[in-house]
C-alpha cells in the first residue's frame, strides 16, 4: 500500500494496519501502480474485448476474455513494464514469476501428485474386468470435487449444516440405488459399527465443510489424504491388523507431502 504524498503512509498504516494485517507499506504509488500484475491483466484484455463490451455481451473475463492470442500480447508487453519499473527505480517481478509465487502452482501440483502416489503405494489397488466399481468410484470423486470446490461460493448463501444435509442426502440416495437390488439386513453388531462409521464420517464432514469455507479448495483438499494414514493406524492399533511395508511407505509419502504444503503455507503467510 502507498499514499500520495508518500510521507502519509505511516498514518494510514496506523489506521488500517490493525484491521488488515496483510497490508504492507511501500515507498510510493509508482510501486503499487506499476509493480502489480493488474497493469498487465486488466488494461490489455479490456482493450482487446472492447467490442464485446460495446455489444453488451456477457463473458467470463479470465476464461474467455484472455484467449491464447491475448495472452501472447500480455507476455510480449510485460518486459516493457519491467523495464519501465527499473528505469523508475522500482523493483518489479515478471508476470509469470509473480503468478507462480502468488498461487503456489508448483508445490500444490507436486504435493497432490505425491499424495496420489502414496495412496497407490499404501492401498495397492487391483483392477478386475468389472467396470462398475471403478465407474462408481470415479463418479463419486468427480461429484465430491465439484461439491468441495463450490463450498467457498455457497458460504455466502447458506449455513454449513444445510450444505452437509444435502451432501449426505445425495450420498444416501446414490448408495441406496446400488444397495437395494441385493440388500440384506446386517447383524446387530454390524449395524452398530455402520452407525459409528456414519457418526464419525458426519463429524469429519462438518470439519471439512468449515475448512473449505475459510480456505481455498486447493489448499484444504490435500489434507484429506491423511485419511489413508489414519485408517492404517486405526487398523493397526485398534484391530491388530498387520501393516505391510507398502502401507508404511505410502503413509510416509503422504505425510511428507502434507507437511510440505503446511510449511509452504506457513512461510507464505509469515506465521
Amino acid at each position: 500500500m502507498a499514499t500520495l504524498p508518500a510521507g502519509d503512509i505511516g498514518r494510514l498504516m496506523d489506521v488500517l494496519g490493525p484491521v488488515f494485517p496483510c497490508l504492507e507499506p511501500v515507498a510510493g504509488v509508482l510501486e503499487t501502480g506499476f509493480e502489480g500484475a493488474g497493469a498487465m491483466l486488466h488494461p490489455i484484455p479490456s482493450l482487446m474485448n472492447v467490442n464485446k463490451m460495446d455489444l453488451g455481451e456477457s463473458y467470463d473475463y479470465y476464461m474467455e476474455g484472455i484467449t491464447p492470442h491475448i495472452a501472447e500480447i500480455i507476455t510480449a508487453c510485460d518486459p516493457k513494464r519491467v523495464a519501465v519499473c527499473r528505469a523508475l527505480g522500482v523493483e518489479a517481478m515478471p508476470l509469470g514469476d509473480m503468478l507462480v509465487k502468488t498461487y503456489k502452482l508448483e508445490p500444490k501440483i507436486a504435493s497432490t501428485a505425491l499424495c496420489l502416489l502414496g495412496a497407490y503405494i499404501a492401498m495397492q489397488p487391483s483392477f478386475d474386468s468389472n467396470p462398475l466399481p471403478l465407474l462408481a468410484a470415479l463418479s463419486a470423486a468427480v461429484v465430491a470435487g465439484i461439491a468441495y470446490t463450490m463450498l467457498p461460493y455457497c458460504k455466502n448463501f447458506t449455513a454449513p449444516s444445510v450444505i452437509i444435509f444435502h451432501f449426505s442426502l445425495l450420498s444416501t440416495v446414490c448408495s441406496a440405488v446400488l444397495l437395494l437390488p441385493s440388500f440384506v439386513v446386517p447383524p446387530l453388531p454390524v449395524c452398530f459399527m455402520l452407525l459409528m462409521v456414519g457418526v464419525f464420517a458426519a463429524g469429519g464432514q462438518f470439519l471439512l465443510t468449515y475448512a473449505y469455507r475459510h480456505a481455498p479448495a486447493s489448499e484444504v483438499s490435500i489434507y484429506q489424504y491423511a485419511g489413508v494414514v489414519f485408517t492404517a493406524g486405526l487398523s493397526y492399533f485398534a484391530f491388530g491388523e498387520a501393516l505391510s511395508g507398502s502401507s508404511i511407505l505410502g503413509g510416509v509419502v503422504i505425510l511428507g507431502a502434507i507437511f510440505w504444503v503446511f510449511e509452504s503455507q506457513r512461510k507464505s503467510s509469515g506465521s
